[in-house]
């Protein structure tokens, strides 16, 4: 076993063999083993006494060609298994495996999506390489291993992202880790960053308020064209002031997701959104990308 799974090699497969090692030496010796004679009576007849064997040559031979040709399996498997060592790593699981959203793109990776707000009160705007050095400091990790995403300077916020390599199982995630210093920041982060806005940004909060934006758009569209097909004047002015009223009652109201996230601050909020606009641009040049590439392997096709 420990041969052929080296990653069985503990304490528990060592006691197990001198467990064995016991039981097989107690039935060797005579007195113990009428103990166990006694105990295996009941369920099936053993041999009392060697003197007592029916004769039988031929059953002998067949027993001992049994035992040689057993013998002669587990050496050639023992050979064969000692020619061809297990390959280092075999039983570890992929570098790439450790998470749920590991096979995602990087916008949708949480690592990519951190957060940092600087204070109002600070009398010039930080240094974004110097606002990541103190961020890689909070975080126990190279400078070089941090990168700007996007830089917000009218909101305060600075989008960046983890180069690093993906956390293993028993590894407590960049972005978990960050959501903690935000909360309780060390004494150089504290005098730079807004503690009291999110560490990351939530892809589904940005998709909520993405949705609610297009509802509210397809909802002024409607109450237009039905106004306009009434072909009143009276009728056509009223409904227009009513879906301006829906449009300006919805768009500056914020979606629940982004009040949890962010709390009841309304400059706090238009920074989130900002946030969110600016994932949600790039999801959409990710995405027309790849339509754009199919777009041309198809015009390719047809030329060809």
């Amino acid at each position: 076993l420990i041969v052929c799974f080296p990653h069985l090699n503990t304490w528990h497969l060592w006691a197990l063999v001198v467990l064995l090692g016991v039981l097989f030496a107690a039935v060797w010796y005579e007195t113990s083993r009428e103990l166990f004679l006694d105990f295996m009576e009941p369920v099936f007849v053993t041999r009392s006494d060697s003197d007592k064997v029916l004769p039988g040559q031929q059953r002998q031979r067949l027993r001992q060609a049994a035992w040689v040709a057993t013998l002669a399996c587990a050496s050639v498997a023992l050979w064969d298994i000692m020619l061809h060592p297990v390959q280092e790593g075999l039983f570890e699981p992929p570098a790439d495996s450790g998470g749920a959203d590991s096979a995602l793109p990087e916008i949708f990776d949480q690592n990519a999506l951190l957060l940092l707000r600087w204070k109002q009160q600070l009398n010039t705007q930080p240094d974004p390489e110097n606002m990541l050095s103190m961020a890689a400091e909070a975080l126990e990790v190279e400078k070089d291993k941090l990168a700007t995403q996007s830089l917000i300077v009218d909101h305060r916020l600075l989008l960046f992202k983890f180069l690093g390599p993906a956390e293993k199982g028993g590894t407590v995630p960049v972005h978990m880790r960050w959501k903690t210093s935000v909360l309780s920041p060390p004494t150089t982060l504290a005098e730079v960053m807004d503690n009291d806005f999110p560490g990351t940004l939530n892809v589904t909060t940005c998709l909520h308020m993405q949705a609610r934006k297009r509802y509210s758009k397809a909802k002024a569209a409607s109450a237009l064209e039905m106004a306009d097909e009434k072909k009143g004047s009276d009728e056509l002015t009223q409904e227009k002031e009513s879906s301006e009223s829906d449009t300006a009652t919805t768009t500056s109201g914020v979606h629940a997701s982004i009040l949890r996230a962010v709390g009841p601050s309304a400059d706090a909020q238009a920074a989130y959104i900002a946030g969110c606009e600016w994932w949600l641009s790039t999801l959409d040049s990710y995405y027309g990308a790849g339509k754009d590439v199919g777009k041309k392997q198809k015009e390719d096709v047809a030329k060809a």
